[in-house]
């Protein structure tokens, strides 16, 4: 007769293996949401963008007094639109997603970089198409909307700063909430 107390253990706990998967499920349903989100950013990005005007001439487009007044309209837009959705984003996630802090927040930094490419790859597919390439062929002074577009780069943090300054307010506003959810967790 053998001893069992000597002989490994062959089945596992499940609370542990559901203490290790749930976290990276919360990670990507996080993921899935911002890039989602991301994608209806881009639409409304686009959609409430005013393009700016201009005209071509001798082959080349050349932004009017009022285009030359809209043409970061584009990036400002994006970085209003992004920082407001990825600042909700984070305050919701972090407010659903009870079972990790840190993989909330890793996965909302993650999320606002994937949704700020999302959004930025939707945005530019539904513009019109580049001034300069239409203007090659025009006559001069015909009139030619702009492109939406983005300047410098400084509006890549929009979305991931908005998505931790979420999480951020949450766990800094109302920490007896987790301790709370602590509380209700197994004992390891």
């Amino acid at each position: 007769m053998t001893d069992q107390t000597t002989l490994p253990a062959t089945h596992s706990d499940p609370r542990r293996e559901r203490r290790l998967i749930r976290p990276l499920v919360e990670g990507a349903v996080i993921l899935g949401i911002f890039a989602a989100v991301g994608a209806a950013c881009g639409w409304l990005w686009e959609s409430r963008w005013t393009a700016p005007t201009g005209v071509a001439y001798q082959g080349k487009w050349y932004p009017d007094g009022t285009g030359a007044d809209r043409m970061f309209d584009g990036t400002g837009s994006f970085v209003v639109i992004a920082t407001l959705a990825g600042l909700f984003l984070g305050l919701i996630c972090a407010w659903v997603f009870t079972t990790s802090e840190i993989v909330t927040v890793v996965a909302a930094l993650a999320g606002g970089a994937v949704a700020t490419w999302v959004m930025h790859a939707v945005g530019l597919h539904l513009a019109p198409a580049d001034p300069a390439a239409r203007a090659k062929d025009a006559a001069d002074f015909t009139k030619i909307g702009g492109t939406l577009q983005t300047y410098g780069d400084s509006y890549r943090v929009a979305f991931p700063g908005g998505a931790l300054l979420g999480p951020a307010l949450v766990f800094l506003c109302f920490p007896a909430r987790r301790r709370v959810h602590a509380a209700d967790r197994p004992a390891s």
